[in-house]
């Protein structure tokens, strides 16, 4: 599908929301300074509720409409800066006791050095089985990206709560995702996160991306007018 064939792969793939990535590159590249080592950061921004950014965060959340770029933002990032990516979907965790059955062991540096260092060995021994022997394995860090955590929301047994928990202990970086951003039962999770909002990016920067799918699958009668209602149609949803 043309959805996977031309996602996006790097970070000047991405299309619009410019700051948020920026933002999110710098929170996630400073985490272990400011969490691990306490090494506070400042922030003289102003959001959308008249409080400056929590920039010290365990945790950040990003939200807007779907189809914006949110989750492709994460992973593309995390892979940037070398971190494994263990990805969650709230819908499997809705309830307090999977939150911490589950999110609360991938928390803790223990318990995801384990993950990375067992698929980093077998990666090792696969190319160089003596220095996998000799125990010449580097560890990698790890990142937790919890998609779709507005639906925790939902039927909710303290979902929220027991996440909103784990954040506030965390020894590793969580990256929250959510399509509802208003949803009033968020509010005490966006409390404890650093809290960056995407938007539909300008038809304006969608264009040159469409007209260049069109090029190299051979759709010589997509014309300006044609891309243009291509993405007004679709609501500026770039997949």
């Amino acid at each position: 599908m043309w959805t996977e064939k031309y996602r996006p792969r790097n970070i000047k793939d991405l299309i619009g929301n410019g700051g948020c990535i920026d933002n999110l590159y710098a929170w996630l590249k400073d985490w272990d300074e400011v969490v691990i080592r306490g090494f506070k950061k400042k922030s003289n921004f102003k959001g959308a509720w008249g409080n400056a950014p929590n920039v010290n965060a365990r945790a950040a959340m990003l939200g807007g409409p779907p189809g914006v770029g949110k989750t492709s933002t994460a992973r593309i990032i995390c892979a940037s800066l070398g971190y494994n990516v263990v990805e969650m979907n709230a819908s499997d965790t809705r309830n307090k006791a999977a939150i911490e059955n589950r999110v609360k062991d991938l928390s803790s540096n223990k318990s995801l050095d384990y993950f990375s260092v067992a698929g980093l060995k077998r990666q090792e021994e696969n190319k160089n089985p003596l220095a996998a022997a000799i125990g010449g394995i580097a560890t990698q860090k790890s990142v937790i990206i919890m998609d779709e955590v507005d639906g925790l929301g939902a039927g909710d047994r303290g979902g929220i709560q027991a996440l909103t928990a784990v954040i506030k202990e965390t020894k590793t970086p969580i990256i929250c995702i959510c399509n509802d951003f208003e949803n009033r039962k968020l509010m005490t999770l966006k409390n404890h996160c650093y809290v960056i909002k995407f938007q539909r990016p300008d038809p304006r920067q969608i264009k040159p991306f469409v007209m260049k799918i069109a090029s190299r699958e051979g759709l010589d009668e997509v014309n300006d007018s044609c891309c243009d209602h291509l993405i007004t149609s679709a609501g500026n949803d770039i997949r």
